[in-house]
């Protein structure tokens, strides 16, 4: 298989990877079902702080953390295509055109 075919079908996969962390981010942002009923007994009583506080915000930090993930995907399928354009300007002998200017930093 050529390398522009490999190329494209690895370009192709973190196109379909970014919306599929969406999705998963905002499920993880969802609010969680509380339980029902009363009962004073301590482990109760800590259990429920855990699922009304500790999980809800557990579920948000992994929901941000996936956006970041799908946005620097999209960036990074668009660096590529970029970078694999300039190569083959280079190769080709065209004069390759600024056609991406990389942010600042991309940490992950």
């Amino acid at each position: 298989m050529p390398s522009q075919d490999i190329l494209q079908l690895e370009l192709d996969s973190l196109g379909r990877l970014g919306p599929g962390l969406r999705a998963l981010a905002a499920r993880a942002s969802e609010p969680l079902l509380s339980a029902a009923g009363g009962g004073d007994a301590p482990t109760l009583v800590a259990a429920r702080l855990i699922s009304a506080e500790t999980l809800p915000a557990f579920g948000r930090a992994v929901a941000d953390r996936l956006s970041v993930v799908g946005d620097r995907v999209g960036r990074a399928r668009t660096a590529f295509a970029a970078a694999d354009a300039d190569r083959a300007a280079v190769i080709t002998g065209a004069e390759a055109s600024p056609s991406y200017a990389p942010p600042p930093t991309m940490l992950v």
